[in-house]
């Protein structure tokens, strides 16, 4: 009886899990198709010659716009109310979704919601997150220049691409883990890919936007795009999400304790690394002290990487 409750249950989790991820991937491409089609009646395409004075008559809207999904970040964490922060980080995000919409100047269709961006496009701002790219342009000059294996824009195109199907299944297999583990009546879900990452979900969709990112980045050219890939966008989404699993896991150290701990303790926050580079990323942990369960803390420790990104994207890009 258990076994076959158990392979009902793992099928179950299966067939939602696809589900979920299709009408999620779906979503995210789809809306900005439709998006772009509404909008468009009240946004034409803003002329060439005319974008600066565009920009500078809509930046007081982005403004308000950026300081309303600040409201909402700091409002959910601050609140416990965690989906919140998700929502301010994705509301960052999605313009980046208007790339892949149909073609479209800056403030035509979709395009209207990079209003939020206005205020961060400033020259000086908009590359301080383009370090998070490096291990990308490394790895393309590898397959490209060591290997010859073609030319950058063909082999990163194929990078990005397999990042992004690489980031959907690891999302899939974090939501059948979750799912399979909820209907085990697991507490603390600790199967399948939990054994190697304590926030699988999260991971797959940081690894599929890195994907969009890259794609952008290796595009030769993309009508209404700001001709660079929006690198501190990303980090700052990326950096929120981070807060918002730092704050679950505040919860999941209340309700479980130790039994928490103990998995934690052997489990990858994101995802399993060599020892030593392992040791050279949590050197920031051990300067705050932090611990699990103690996001405050642990957003400290998220603050320093983002400086540090920051610092490496100012030196190689804007000194």
């Amino acid at each position: 009886m258990g076994s076959e409750f158990g392979r009902r249950a793992f099928v179950v989790s299966i067939v939602l899990s696809a589900v979920f991820t299709y009408a999620f991937l779906y979503v995210a491409q789809a809306v900005p198709f439709l998006l772009d089609r509404v909008l468009r009646r009240f946004f034409p395409d803003v002329p060439l010659g005319m974008w600066d004075e565009a920009i500078g008559s809509m930046l007081p809207y982005g403004y308000v716009a950026l300081a309303v999904v600040a409201l909402l970040l700091i409002a959910g964490l601050v609140s416990r109310r965690v989906w919140l922060s998700k929502l301010g980080a994705l509301a960052l995000y999605l313009p980046t979704f208007g790339y892949f919409a149909v073609a479209m100047f800056l403030l035509a269709g979709a395009g209207i919601l990079r209003i939020l961006w206005l205020p961060m496009i400033q020259p000086g701002v908009w590359r301080l997150g383009h370090a998070v790219l490096l291990p990308l342009h490394l790895l393309i000059s590898f397959l490209t220049v060591t290997l010859g294996l073609g030319t950058p824009y063909r082999i990163g195109h194929l990078v990005s691409l397999t990042i992004s199907g690489f980031g959907i299944f690891v999302f899939f297999l974090g939501v059948a883990s979750w799912l399979y583990g909820r209907y085990q009546g697991l507490g603390v879900v600790d199967t399948w890919v939990y054994r190697y990452s304590r926030h699988p979900q999260y991971l797959g969709f940081l690894i599929w936007s890195y994907g969009l990112l890259a794609q952008v980045a290796y595009r030769i050219y993309i009508r209404g795009a700001f001709a660079e890939p929006p690198t501190l966008i990303w980090l700052i989404a990326a950096c929120v999400l981070t807060l918002a699993a730092l704050k679950e896991e505040e919860g999941m150290v209340r309700r479980y304790g130790e039994r928490y701990l103990v998995y934690a303790s052997k489990t990858p926050f994101y995802l399993p690394l060599p020892k030593p580079l392992a040791m050279l990323l949590t050197v920031p942990h051990r300067l705050v002290r932090y611990g699990v369960g103690y996001w405050r803390r642990g957003g400290l420790v998220i603050l320093i990487y983002t400086a540090v990104i920051m610092l490496i994207s100012y030196l190689i890009y804007l000194r």
